[in-house]
């Protein structure tokens, strides 16, 4: 029987997930840490490109955080992915070994299973909001220099959370030496940091010839008139 249960919202469980490294053998890369936050649950995680937080609204009591294994846990990642699962009930034991609930908008049960966690003492001690601007800030003048195979994975965990199309994305500068912020407009539940090459624009930026409009040739339009 379990000692507590902890409810966490679908889509927040599936968001963070992109952030983590299923196939490394590091721990604390395929962890996703899951947290009390006054009264509700945050979920968080960071393969060290990217990091991704998400606040559940679902309401629990206190609990000590927890990481899960996400690669144990790839039936559940899967789920919350592609179907339209409400929240997850985590059963805690005190165990290493819980069972997982996923359950439906009417806590009905679609499917349940086991997921590992992951050792506290494996887990090397890790602030996710360490890498977040604690004061109001004004975003800084700089290029972020993005590689586009974690931003891909960014725009695919915001799909997953919004799933009607509508979220738009920002990459916000913090300054020299920190990662970029990543906000979605319209939500302040989820969000996020990204690693970037920086650098400032040191003279005027030109685009390549070909994409340049010359004057001396008649409108596309015109001729198509």
């Amino acid at each position: 029987m379990a000692d507590k249960t902890v409810f966490v919202e679908g889509r927040a469980l599936a968001f963070v997930s992109f952030a983590t490294d299923r196939r490394s053998c590091r721990s604390p890369l395929r962890g996703m840490r899951i947290e009390h936050h006054n009264g509700q649950t945050i979920c968080a995680a960071t393969d060290r490109k990217i990091m991704l937080y998400a606040r559940s609204r679902d309401v629990n009591e206190a609990f000590d955080p927890f990481y899960i294994d996400t690669h144990q846990g790839e039936r559940l990642i899967h789920i919350c992915r592609d179907r339209d699962i409400d929240h997850v009930a985590f059963e805690l034991t005190g165990e290493l070994m819980i069972v997982w609930l996923a359950l439906s908008a009417d806590n009905i049960e679609i499917e349940r299973g086991f997921i590992r966690l992951i050792r506290p003492s494996d887990i090397p001690e890790w602030d996710w909001r360490s890498v977040l601007p604690s004061e109001p800030f004004m975003p800084a003048e700089l290029l972020e220099v993005l590689n586009p195979r974690p931003l891909s994975r960014i725009c695919r965990a915001i799909d997953r959370y919004i799933r009607d199309g509508s979220g738009s994305v920002s990459i916000v500068s913090c300054g020299s030496f920190r990662p970029a912020l990543i906000s979605i407009q319209g939500t302040d539940d989820i969000g996020g940091a990204i690693t970037t090459e920086q650098t400032k624009w040191a003279e005027p930026h030109c685009l390549p010839d070909f994409t340049r409009l010359d004057s001396s040739m008649l409108d596309a339009r015109e001729v198509a008139a």
